[in-house]
């Protein structure tokens, strides 16, 4: 009996390499041994990824161990092509007499739908007299197609296999197939490809060449998909047109007419390949957009981004979800894309389908002249993105941050409003990512562009407040507060009754006032304007408010007013859960200030507590640059809150973390590495290591003499601290010279409590030295001293620390001991 399989090219150079790499059909044979009646495996894979070659090969192999098995290929691509390899397997089954006329009188029929019923009645008939029979499906496209052909019931049938192969990943979903006997293959292994290339393009083995053509068909491979159909397809064109590896790229990724047709002849000529992978998609791109004209504008979008992890959100702001939903299912009927596990329901596209969709959708779009479908796709597309960054969605906006990138690449495509619309999105993306100097180049281009234009007021003031956070990031305090001047005067120009985004800006203004210096006052009253606004107009039920209570909070904590900072904080947290179920960063960013004020206030558990959720929420946020500044900066409070609690070595391990990933991201001398060496040098100073704490106050000390916008409380606390370091070195003049140029440069802040409880110490040891030299008058004045120090401490500890803080008990215990020591000495 006649097999059709056999007129295959079985001994091509790509079927002996597979025939030498045995993996595939040991894992076909595995399925054999579970005893079913019918076997029906599933080969499921992009097209040219050698789903048709290893059926055949499959084939050979079951022939050579079954020699009687009757083997035959359907062309499954159609229902018209399904129904011809049907009509001819019944002629070759049809081989004594009586068969042949059964089968004319089937063919004579004249219902065509009787007569298709008959057909496979004959066939099913010659299968069970035939047992192993093998029927391969071959490019199954729409599975409604086979379903009423595919052998099911040994009892009908006989005993047999079904092997099917397609690029359509819904099989997984259908009844016909259990999951266990779907073989889904991919791209070859980087070896696997080059010595499939090195075979046809030198027809010789790896080992006989050189080193130097070994690396640079490698080094070539990198720029080509791994899959049969491409390695065979540029061997051929290489080998024959003899192109440098070079040549060969820059016609592929012209992809010309010229070009796609001489690989489509070639490949006939030279392989079992019928189709280049560009015909192949093209194809399969025409029957996707004839389901729907809106698909057009869902390829265009894809076809414009990274190909890796595309929201399928982001689909949903140009159509309905149903539409989404079904052209994700035509997507995926032909391979094009596959789901990716993780927080996001996304997917991805091999990179060469979507330069073939780029390619493809220029030319039948007509984009170069007509940018109509652009405009509808990018607008909505920064309509997304500036939902997401309203929202403060860290991790959606960095999702979505090389996507913009990659758009923007298409620049010869895109309109100035697209363009200056997608750079200003991504300029605040760069912004909450941390990379300031691209924010920066970004939000300006988007500004000066909109400002020429005199449109999009709105947009603009978002864009000059981005701007002004950048340049406070990068240490311009002056361009910092102007530009978020500039922002607020926009708001109340051209939006005098959105009080939203009035409070909102001044919110953000106030914020901008709180770190600059002698201006804590300025910011705690811009914030206060805000806070009014929010309740006169009755926002507070608005995601914007909690952020003004935590600036409010972060302005009293800055003003030493650690009750009132404590009580807007703590409020804040509260508003912002209440609020941001969605969007946990928010909060978590809420709760890190919330836990620097618990540890200002000696409540370090409660610190430690608070900080470490956000910890477990920013690092969620930044896993792909998990050594992100805004990392740093929660690692370096929550090394205070160890060290608080006794925690050392804890506490150092985070400190030292915390110092690298500074380190990484800014330079030497700027500030937040200043701030870390002073908390660095302040646990050094508590575990007794006075070497390392020296060390490290000093190269601060060095960086805040060289940054005139260094808080003033910062550097009291070092001059404070290095007085205490010197005390414990028993060096006491140039500790008392420290601490009170500390209580100086504290100039009546609150904070100046522990320079006062710092210099009490130091006239206590004072006292004690007097006292073992029996001087007894000079303990008197250096204790009346102490006295007075720690009474001062006590008196505005008293009014900035809530209830019995462990700061307020700790100078009332000092007092007590002094107060005692005063009794011995009248006694």
């Amino acid at each position: 009996m006649k097999n059709n399989l056999f007129s295959q090219i079985f001994f091509s150079p790509i079927s002996r390499f597979y025939l030498n790499e045995k993996k595939l059909i040991e894992q076909l044979k595995q399925h054999v041994h579970n005893n079913k009646e019918i076997l029906t495996l599933a080969i499921v894979g992009m097209g040219g990824a050698g789903k048709t070659t290893l059926a055949r090969m499959w084939g050979r192999e079951w022939k050579q161990s079954h020699p009687k098995a009757f083997i035959w290929e359907i062309n499954a691509e159609t229902l018209l092509s399904l129904r011809s390899s049907f009509q001819e397997l019944s002629r070759v089954l049809a081989q004594t007499s009586q068969q042949k006329e059964t089968l004319a009188s089937i063919e004579a029929l004249q219902n065509i739908e009787e007569k298709e019923r008959e057909r496979l009645e004959f066939i099913k008939v010659c299968f069970r007299e035939n047992p192993n029979w093998m029927l391969i499906f071959d490019n199954v496209d729409t599975w409604s197609f086979v379903a009423g052909y595919l052998p099911q019931n040994a009892q009908v049938w006989g005993q047999g296999q079904v092997i099917i192969t397609t690029r359509n990943t819904h099989i997984k979903e259908t009844d016909s197939v259990s999951w266990n006997d779907i073989i889904e293959i991919g791209e070859l292994s980087p070896n696997d490809a080059l010595t499939l290339f090195v075979l046809l393009r030198y027809n010789c083995t790896l080992s006989q060449l050189s080193p130097h053509q070994r690396e640079e068909a490698f080094q070539f491979l990198k720029h080509i998909p791994l899959f049969p159909l491409d390695v065979t397809t540029a061997a051929r064109h290489i080998q024959i047109f003899n192109l440098t590896y070079e040549e060969y790229l820059k016609q592929l990724n012209e992809h010309s007419e010229e070009f796609n047709e001489t690989q489509e002849n070639l490949l006939k000529e030279t392989s079992y390949y019928t189709k280049t992978r560009y015909r192949i998609i093209t194809l399969s791109l025409k029957k996707i957009i004839e389901i729907n004209e809106n698909f057009k504008n869902l390829l265009l979008l894809i076809s414009f981004m990274n190909s890796q992890n595309i929201p399928k959100e982001l689909l949903e702001h140009l159509y309905s979800k149903s539409i989404v939903n079904q052209f994700l299912y035509e997507m995926k009927k032909f391979s094009f894309i596959t789901n990716n596990s993780g927080q996001f329901d996304a997917f991805s596209l091999h990179r060469i389908t979507q330069d073939i969709i780029f390619v493809y959708l220029i030319k039948v779009l007509n984009l170069k002249q007509n940018r109509k479908n652009l405009e509808f796709v990018f607008f909505r597309v920064a309509h997304y993105l500036d939902s997401i960054i309203e929202e403060e969605d860290i991790e959606r906006m960095l999702l979505m941050l090389s996507h913009c990138e990659k758009i923007l690449h298409h620049e010869f495509l895109l309109t100035s409003d697209i363009m200056s619309s997608l750079k200003g999105e991504l300029g605040s993306i760069y912004f909450y990512n941390g990379q300031y100097e691209d924010a920066k180049a970004f939000l300006q281009q988007s500004i000066d562009y909109l400002n020429k234009q005199n449109q999009h007021p709105l947009k603009l003031g978002l864009r000059l407040s981005c701007l002004g956070y950048v340049y406070l990031c990068l240490g311009d305090l002056e361009n910092g507060i102007n530009y978020n001047i500039q922002s607020v005067s926009f708001f109340k120009k051209y939006f005098p009754a959105h009080y939203l985004k009035i409070a909102t800006h001044l919110t953000y203004l106030g914020n901008a006032y709180i770190n600059v210096k002698n201006k804590a006052i300025t910011a705690k009253n811009i914030l206060k304007q805000a806070n009014l606004i929010f309740k006169t107009h009755a926002l507070e039920n608005h995601i914007w408010y909690a952020r003004n209570l935590v600036d409010l909070g972060k302005s009293y904590r800055n003003l030493g007013d650690y009750k009132s900072a404590l009580s807007f904080l703590e409020k804040g947290v509260s508003c912002y859960k209440t609020q941001n179920v969605s969007n946990q960063f928010r909060t978590a960013w809420a709760s890190v200030h919330l836990g620097k004020i618990y540890t200002d206030i000696g409540e370090y558990e409660k610190a430690k507590k608070s900080l470490e959720e956000a910890l477990k929420v920013y690092e969620k946020a930044y896993i792909h640059t998990p050594h992100h500044e805004e990392i740093a900066w929660i690692l370096k409070s929550l090394a205070k809150a160890y060290a608080g609690l006794g925690y050392y070595k804890k506490a150092e391990e985070l400190h030292k973390q915390s110092y690298e990933m500074y380190k990484k991201n800014l330079s030497e001398t700027s500030t937040s590495i200043g701030h870390i060496l002073l908390e660095l040098g302040d646990l050094y100073l508590s575990l007794k290591d006075f070497e390392k704490s020296l060390e490290c106050y000093e190269k601060s000390k060095k960086i805040y003499e060289k940054n005139e916008n260094v808080s003033y409380i910062k550097k009291a606390h070092l001059l404070n601290n290095m007085g205490v370091l010197y005390r414990l070195n028993h060096k006491f003049d140039k500790a008392q010279t420290y601490m009170l140029k500390a209580l100086e440069t504290y100039q009546k802040h609150p904070s100046c409590h522990w320079s006062f409880e710092a210099l009490s110490e130091l006239y206590m040891e004072k006292a004690q030295e007097a006292q073992k030299n029996e001087k007894v008058q000079e303990v008197i004045d250096l204790r009346k001293k102490a006295e007075y120090y720690l009474s001062q401490a006590l008196e505005i500890s008293k009014a900035i620390y809530p209830g019995e803080s462990i700061h307020i008990k700790r100078i009332k215990s000092k007092l007590d001991l002094l107060h005692q020591a005063k009794k011995e000495i009248k006694n």
